[in-house]
């Protein structure tokens, strides 16, 4: 990422007031669980919810709970999706970010919500995403990716928390410097001239 780019739409803590979700259900998403569990928490009356890239699932679920529904800043279908640029600008002003997938890999929405300085809360199938989230400290790991008591647990802990939000956003603004495209660019030049100097 071309943090440099980035810097002029992250905001302060104190003035984001959205929790962000991606919206993905289906194959490998499970938005659903985070929504039914979002329903459990009791939510600050000035925070907002924001939905991108959602499926057809996920937006009839949000229009039959109205309480969920009101809240919603933003929804954006996988048919009307927002250009990437904005939804990293809206992850610059999100407070929380969660992305709950029975999928392996590392989510690249993680990353970028990581270094817009939004809190993460991600699922963790495979141990991939405990690669960059240390639970407890720089993020919350979902472990059950279907069990909505949890994540339910998981937001509040986020919401109730103010020290842990802090703490968590000053450690990934180290973690972000390892995800510059600067930084990539040097290594990745050493370690093929590494790999040369040694066949040659």
């Amino acid at each position: 990422f071309r943090l440099d780019q980035l810097e002029p739409y992250i905001q302060l803590l104190d003035t984001r007031n959205i929790i962000l979700i991606k919206g993905y259900q289906g194959r490998s998403g499970r938005a659903l669980a985070v929504l039914k569990a979002l329903l459990k928490v009791e939510l600050p009356n000035n925070m907002s919810l924001a939905v991108f890239g959602a499926d057809p699932e996920v937006e009839s679920f949000l229009k039959e709970n109205s309480e969920l529904h009101e809240r919603c800043k933003l929804l954006r279908t996988k048919k009307d999706m927002m250009p990437h640029q904005q939804l990293l600008e809206l992850m610059g002003k999100s407070l929380i970010y969660i992305g709950n997938s029975a999928s392996d890999g590392m989510p690249n929405t993680l990353l970028e919500a990581i270094i817009m300085g939004a809190f993460p809360i991600q699922s963790n199938p495979g141990n991939a995403t405990a690669e960059i989230i240390d639970h407890g400290k720089n993020g919350l790991l979902i472990n059950d990716e279907e069990n909505v008591e949890k994540i339910a647990e998981l937001i509040e802990e986020a919401l109730d928390n103010k020290a842990l939000l802090e703490n968590a956003f000053e450690l990934n603004q180290e973690v972000k410097k390892k995800l510059d495209y600067h930084y990539i660019r040097e290594h990745v030049i050493n370690a093929y001239s590494l790999v040369e100097n040694s066949i040659s």
